[in-house]
């Protein structure tokens, strides 16, 4: 993936036990937020959803979440009723 963490690297992060069993002192629920640079975005996708099915695969549940897919939706949503140019 971009920049220093590679797919590897990130499936050994998020399929060590430590990290997703919920080891944490007051019972958090585990998760990783990966910032790249958007002009990465396309390339970076394919490598989330690779990573996505190999956990799953692996037997790790995960959830997936767009934070941009869904700040971009709720700008539509909300904002764009009241402006005429919408938002990408």
């Amino acid at each position: 993936m971009a920049d220093n963490l590679s797919f590897d690297k990130l499936f050994k992060v998020l399929s060590n036990k430590k990290f997703y069993s919920i080891e944490g002192g007051a019972g958090e629920i585990p998760f990783f937020i990966y910032s790249y640079d958007i002009s990465e975005q396309s390339n970076i996708y394919k490598k989330i959803n690779m990573l996505y099915r190999k956990l799953n695969t692996d037997g790790i549940p995960v959830l997936l979440i767009g934070l941009y897919d869904m700040v971009i939706e709720y700008f539509n949503k909300t904002v764009n009723s009241r402006s005429p140019i919408p938002f990408r």
